[in-house]
């Protein structure tokens, strides 16, 4: 459906208003590209004037980079206004008529330095109170990166132009980021090319009290074969997991999983540091290309990763979709509570057996090293199927509440279990009764 276009429109976002959905856009209607805003009804009727109301005109080209919505029912834009010398970021707050909110300047707050070239905003809610923060790539020392935490009613809370994350040699880009349950967190990752040779994966939290960043950045990796995309998950009060797209792929010694790129991954705890040693741990390594990682929360510890998958390519490229399950186990004893832990898996009990709602298993899992762990009907059938996210050395706990991969609950019966740690297995059987 067409929103009566007079001119080209581009960078088009929609968000949920009302009884029905609204679009923020790009359109030249003059001689420079600016933002318009229309709502729909249910039944696809525009509810406000033809052609939408006219949200940003500025003397340059703008484009939506972000919109969130606000507490109070309003919407927090972010656009890039492409003027000369620079393009640059602003921000303002829109209500549902279109109509710049009372308080705020028409022409929006500025976000970045405007007289250096910006981009590529990711930006996030902090929480209802706190406001968001924001992220971005600045010219300086080649592409750098920037921060800003703003409250809900625009006021920046950091240093004017926003505090620098890396200012490192060489291109930093592809920024990824996530914010912890509390709010009192975030980290930064992103692909960094300081050594002029190769991308690697590298991060810094960020305190969200104070705005201060840590100088040195963490290395997920080192490797020379490039590694690229990262994607940032809060799992924990200052716990993040980290993905990324990895290049070892294109050099694996068996021909059946070369000839692209794979998904690894490692985590990092504020006061602790990474889970995994530098470079991470594998998380999908098949033939040709897996890429384009997206993870969402599932229900209580568990995570749903899916991404793009060409493993079934031939002489076309065919494309699929995959999934697995990722579970953040709860952590009873840390190494730090008990004198010695082994280093290796030890499945410490499996308890109620048989069991009627859920069953819960306790182990001890070393630092640095993932678990598989499934879940086997009598037929051999897998049920359940999760990566038990590395972590600190410690006595561990997940929970199997009798649901499939499809979330389905499982008939009554009795079932196998599988443990796979550094290629050592651990099974067992568990009865179901409903």
């Amino acid at each position: 459906m067409a929103l009566n276009p007079v001119f080209d429109q581009r960078s088009a976002t929609l968000t949920s208003v009302e009884n029905g959905i609204g679009c923020f856009w790009s359109e030249s209607r003059t001689f420079n590209y600016d933002i318009y805003f229309q709502r729909l009804d249910l039944a696809g009727n525009a509810v406000l004037e033809s052609g939408g109301v006219n949200v940003v005109n500025s003397s340059g080209d703008d484009y939506v980079q972000a919109l969130l919505p606000a507490p109070d029912g309003d919407y927090l834009l972010f656009w890039i206004e492409e003027i000369w010398p620079a393009s640059r970021l602003k921000y303002k707050k829109v209500d549902a008529s279109g109509s710049t909110t009372i308080g705020w300047p028409s022409s929006g707050y500025s976000l970045s330095d405007q007289s250096a070239e910006a981009g590529n905003l990711v930006v996030k809610q902090i929480s209802d109170t706190d406001g968001v923060l924001a992220v971005w790539n600045q010219d300086g020392n080649f592409s750098d990166i920037y921060a800003q935490k703003i409250d809900w009613d625009g006021t920046a809370q950091w240093a004017t132009g926003g505090v620098p994350v890396t200012t490192a040699n060489n291109d930093q880009s592809a920024i990824s980021l996530d914010i912890d349950e509390g709010g009192n967190n975030a980290f930064i990752a992103w692909e960094d090319f300081r050594n002029g040779t190769d991308f690697n994966i590298l991060g810094k939290p960020v305190d969200l009290v104070n705005g201060s960043v840590p100088v040195e950045a963490v290395h997920f990796t080192a490797d020379t074969t490039g590694q690229q995309n990262p994607v940032v998950t809060a799992v924990a009060p200052g716990e993040f997991l980290v993905l990324w797209e990895d290049g070892r792929g294109y050099y694996n010694t068996d021909p059946l999983l070369i000839n692209g790129v794979d998904l690894y991954g490692s985590g990092y705890i504020i006061g602790s540091g990474m889970t995994t040693a530098t470079d991470g741990i594998p998380i999908c390594v098949e033939y040709h290309d897996q890429k384009q990682a997206q993870v969402v929360h599932y229900e209580g510890g568990n995570y749903f990763l899916h991404w793009i998958d060409l493993r079934s390519s031939g002489k076309e490229d065919l494309i699929n979709y995959y999934a697995r399950l990722l579970t953040k186990a709860t952590v009873l004893a840390s190494d730090k509570e008990v004198d010695i832990f082994p280093d290796e898996f030890f499945l410490n009990s499996v308890y109620p057996n048989p069991f009627n709602g859920k069953v819960n298993f306790e182990f001890v899992m070393p630092a640095g090293r993932p678990v598989e762990f499934r879940i086997y009907d009598i037929t051999g059938r897998v049920v359940s199927d999760q990566i038990i996210l590395p972590s600190q050395a410690a006595m561990h706990r997940i929970s199997w509440n009798g649901k499939d991969m499809f979330g389905q609950i499982s008939p009554s019966g009795i079932y196998l279990y599988e443990f796979l740690s550094n290629d050592n297995i651990y099974k067992g059987k568990i009865s179901y009764i409903k």
